[in-house]
């Protein structure tokens, strides 16, 4: 995938970025360096710290159990190193002792695989082969694959059975924000097919209206955040100087925080001079229900025509290179696409 976050944001956040820690095996070293990458995985959010973290790990065993091979699996979806995530999730399958551990690991592979970007009927009836199977193990607590399941089926243009499935997740679970989720690719099947952003309508802290609608023809980069998350504070410096950059192209850069309480957000913004415009999404509708944002902070470069051309979670230099690289080949895009027209 040109990076697409959104859909490795929430297998991180629905398969628990990792399982439980298990009980020791007697391998102090072991157990140690396994326990240090779960940390870095889990309370730090730093993945590529524990993606080496878990690679020490398995040099200190000569069998990898589940607990290892799934968390190295997650850091490297979050990482959006693809095809490592696959051979570790492949591996996962093989070291599982439980139905719970099978379906965790056949979900991990079928996120690796539909997020490597590769469309082709081959490669989606993969990624359907493992999501059937992480159903067969979980039946119907196996939400994300069940969503997934059907999203790709409607890829497939195998919509009967796509629909139906997605149906059957929205009557099981109908608060749940994969639900929302499914009634969006039920309402419109094309978004199964092309990555639109989702209808929105937000009011920003100036009072301004924005929509989907009213951003088109821009190249857009959304950033969700909050002022409690310390990778997204980081990010300020280099956002200021994004922003400038982008002065008198047809871009636009939206912030949509998370924070639970407005007047923080407002003074955060104001005393750290983000002139761009800023969307409070205290109940997070926006943000997890239609942007599918499980991780902070996210990323999302969207065309000017609507479609998310990449998206990303964490916060580093190269993050911000690769940020921007990505917003100047929409733009150049979307001047070829003028000049056409």
């Amino acid at each position: 995938m040109t990076g697409k976050r959104t859909i490795a944001a929430l297998a991180l956040t629905f398969l628990g970025l990792g399982v439980a820690t298990l009980p020791a095996r007697g391998q102090d070293g072991y157990e140690a360096a396994l326990a240090r990458a779960d940390n870095l995985m889990k309370e730090h959010r730093d993945y590529a710290a524990a993606l080496e973290a878990y690679r020490e790990a398995e040099n200190l065993t000569e069998s990898p159990d589940f607990r290892l091979l799934s968390g190295a699996a997650a850091a490297a979806v979050a990482l959006q190193k693809y095809p490592l995530a696959a051979d570790y999730s492949r591996r996962a399958t093989a070291a599982a002792q439980s139905d719970e551990e099978h379906g965790i690991a056949y979900t991990q592979l079928g996120v690796a695989l539909f997020e490597t970007g590769d469309v082709s009927k081959r490669r989606t009836k993969a990624v359907v082969e493992a999501l059937r199977a992480a159903i067969d193990h979980q039946g119907k607590e196996a939400r994300l694959a069940r969503y997934l399941l059907g999203r790709s089926l409607l890829r497939l243009g195998e919509d009967e059975e796509g629909s139906r499935l997605l149906n059957e997740l929205i009557a099981d679970y109908p608060d749940h924000q994969l639900a929302d989720s499914a009634k969006m690719l039920l309402d419109d099947p094309r978004r199964a097919r092309t990555r639109i952003i989702p209808a929105f309508e937000v009011t920003t802290l100036e009072g301004e209206t924005i929509s989907d609608q009213s951003l088109r023809g821009q190249v857009v980069l959304i950033d969700v955040w909050a002022t409690w998350c310390a990778p997204c504070r980081a990010s300020v410096p280099h956002l200021k100087k994004l922003h400038a950059k982008m002065e008198g192209e047809a871009f636009t850069l939206l912030g949509i925080s998370v924070d639970s309480n407005e007047e923080k957000l407002r003074d955060y913004v104001t005393d750290y001079d983000m002139t761009w415009p800023q969307h409070w999404d205290g109940q997070r509708s926006l943000s997890i229900t239609r942007l599918l944002a499980t991780g902070y902070p996210t990323y999302i470069v969207v065309d000017h025509e609507g479609v998310i051309r990449f998206t990303t979670s964490g916060w580093n230099e190269q993050v911000g290179f690769t940020i921007e690289r990505e917003i100047r080949s929409a733009l150049k895009a979307a001047r070829k696409a003028a000049k056409k027209s």
